[in-house]
């Protein structure tokens, strides 16, 4: 088997990095306007760098799958208000009390927003906030050029916390520190970039099947704007160190800007990192786990059948 030239791999290097300031221009474009990424936006502007690279069949054929996977989540989560009525609100209020006092989404707003008045920080939380719909798919893009074994590893480990995350959203529905505040159940917790998105004069594009289903207003414990950014510097450390170790300023960033704009409680964010971290060791290190665990069971079983064999020999 002939290994690449150096000629080929700075020309690959050249169309990767060329590909993802692209789709990053375009995105950041967007979002700093307060436009609404999804799904189909970002696979649309992938699937042009890939026509670029003269790579649209194996583009198809990767992209394809996670993509109807996670278009597939977005419909069920959708349907989740229609499967179960009841909805969770006291928990994740006690625990943020219970470990700052008082609910940060409460103590950041006081503080830093005016309610009718657009300041920097405001749009700076709304933009972070909004990179949820981008990122994810452009570190997908920057594996898929660099590595699509790995590619497809980090692919999967997304569909699953997808889904894990909706399985819960179905059995534990629960409502966000802004609507729990227009029920009354906490002090006055606007949805910060609702107001910035309607100031714009724009509406919000939800995603196709979400547009055959229902908005889900429960769908906050786990928080996967906490889980997918950790996700994916897990994944990035793992395969460019250089890369992963700055990304984790991203995942901070965006625990810090859901919680002031009132979208979650610190219990979600917790319970999010901590869904991100079981997903990545079942994808990253499961099978390893899994024969660990056959050996273990095996030898038990081995010892347990010598110790009958020696007691019937007495």
């Amino acid at each position: 088997m002939s290994h690449p030239s150096e000629q080929e791999l700075a020309s690959d290097r050249v169309i990767t990095i060329s590909s993802l300031l692209y789709v990053s221009a375009v995105s950041g474009f967007t979002v700093w306007h307060s436009g609404f990424m999804n799904v189909e936006v970002m696979f649309i502007l992938a699937f042009l760098t890939a026509l670029a690279a003269g790579r649209t069949t194996l583009f198809l054929k990767d992209w394809i799958p996670p993509v109807l996977l996670t278009l597939g989540y977005e419909y069920c989560t959708g349907l989740v208000p229609h499967l179960n009525k009841s909805v969770e609100i006291s928990p994740m209020i006690h625990f943020d009390r219970w470990l700052f006092g008082e609910v940060p989404a409460v103590t950041l707003q006081r503080s830093f927003f005016t309610p009718g008045v657009t300041q920097w920080q405001d749009k700076a939380a709304s933009a972070v906030y909004l990179l949820h719909f981008v990122v994810p798919w452009l570190v997908a893009l920057l594996f898929w050029f660099r590595d699509r074994r790995y590619f497809k590893r980090y692919t999967t480990g997304i569909v699953l916390l997808s889904y894990a995350s909706f399985l819960t959203y179905l059995l534990y529905p629960a409502m966000p520190p802004w609507l729990a505040a227009q029920h009354g159940y906490l002090p006055s917790v606007h949805r910060i970039t609702t107001q910035i998105m309607q100031d714009a004069g724009l509406g919000l594009k939800l995603s196709l099947p979400v547009l055959f289903s229902y908005f889900n207003p429960t769908a906050a414990v786990p928080s996967l704007h906490a889980a997918y950014p950790l996700l994916s510097a897990f994944f990035l450390i793992r395969r460019f160190p250089r890369i992963g170790v700055p990304f984790l300023l991203y995942p901070l960033l965006m625990w810090l800007s859901v919680v002031y704009l009132g979208e979650h409680y610190v219990f979600d964010i917790l319970v999010g990192a901590l869904y991100a971290i079981v997903v990545y060791v079942a994808v990253e290190h499961g099978n390893s786990l899994w024969k660990m665990f056959r050996m273990r069971s095996r030898s038990s079983a081995i010892e347990e059948s010598s110790r009958t064999t020696h007691a019937g020999a007495r």
